[in-house]
């Protein structure tokens, strides 16, 4: 999958829409990315927005060592949006107390939105 300024809204649809299920977490699946501009990374903030505006927290499935990983680092994506290696690993972190999310998720309190090819 390939993210870039022609289908960054379509690739990111899936994520609004996992916005408004009642979710505490929003897991946004990055981990069969292979390639996203820095434009759409960062984009990825005013999606944050929209999340802490509606008290989702939103995190980031980003491998290390791949592309994705290494632009998002250059742009310090992780000062703002929590970043983890994997799907299991974002589902399993607790939540950030000065959310307004429950200290601890519980089953189903997670949705991960997977980028679409």
């Amino acid at each position: 999958v390939e993210i870039d300024i022609t289908n960054r809204e379509r690739a990111y649809d899936p994520l609004h829409a996992a916005l408004g299920c009642g979710s505490a977490i929003v897991i946004a699946d990055f981990t069969a990315t292979v390639f996203c501009d820095c434009g759409s990374l960062r984009y990825l903030i005013a999606v944050q927005r929209c999340a802490a505006a509606r008290g989702v927290q939103l995190r980031l499935a980003i491998p290390p060592g791949g592309t994705v990983h290494r632009i998002a680092a250059l742009l310090e994506l992780d000062r703002l949006v929590s970043v983890y290696p994997g799907t299991r690993e974002a589902a399993a972190a607790r939540v950030f107390p000065c959310r307004k999310v429950p200290a601890q998720p519980g089953p189903g309190a997670a949705t991960t939105a997977a980028i679409p090819s």
